[in-house]
């Protein structure tokens, strides 16, 4: 879901999984704005949101919903957390590691043969067929297992990707309901999952979190 956060007379736009609670969206605040979130006072319909462990549902926030950001500090010019490139948006976890920069060739060659389309809406559960994706190491079709993100690469090659080795993550998009890049910070190593059908981008801040 769509929420519309008012700050200092801006409407900022932030997306959301439906079942997203109080610190989620905290989270996206922190990553959109670099507003800590012990200096977050969110309001909706006049009343301030306390109870982090809480759901949006709860309070009848809903896609479309207009919130009120107060900040008791401005945001610091010293904030560790990665400036967004121009014309990119990034949601996901606050950026506590230094995440990869995206490679400006790949995304100029565009979408590999068999990528999925995009479409707007929220899609919580993974497709059976595997994603057609890019890599800084090639094209390949990446599964959704258990433990890991399993890559068969075009050139027979193959990778794994455990979710528990990710220290930190986040989306970068060129424009609104483009594909998403999906940006990895693991102990030894960084990588950008590039093409990721948008729909899905609930799914896999899911999937993450469980870790």
């Amino acid at each position: 879901m769509q929420l519309n956060l008012r700050y200092n007379s801006s409407t900022h736009p932030i997306n959301l999984p439906p079942d997203a609670n109080v610190a989620v969206l905290q989270e996206a605040i922190l990553n959109l704005l670099s507003i800590p979130i012990e200096a977050q006072k969110i309001i909706f319909r006049g009343k301030p949101l306390t109870q982090t462990n809480q759901e949006l549902s709860s309070f009848k926030i809903s896609n479309g919903a207009k919130l009120l950001l107060l900040a008791s500090q401005p945001p610091s010019s010293n904030s560790k957390h990665l400036s967004p490139q121009k014309n990119v948006h990034f949601n996901g976890f606050p950026q506590f590691n230094q995440l990869p920069e995206l490679d400006q060739e790949i995304l100029a060659a565009g979408p590999p043969e068999g990528t999925m389309k995009n479409y707007i809406a929220e899609v919580t559960v993974f497709p059976k067929t595997p994603f057609v994706v890019k890599t800084s190491k090639g094209v390949a079709k990446m599964q959704i297992e258990t433990e890991a993100l399993f890559f068969q690469y075009d050139d027979g090659g193959y990778d794994r990707i455990f979710y528990s080795d990710v220290k930190n993550y986040n989306f970068a998009q060129l424009k609104k309901d483009d594909y998403l890049h999906l940006r990895l910070s693991m102990q030894n190593e960084k990588e950008i999952i590039y093409f990721l059908p948008c729909q899905y981008a609930g799914a896999f801040q899911n999937l993450f979190r469980r870790y």
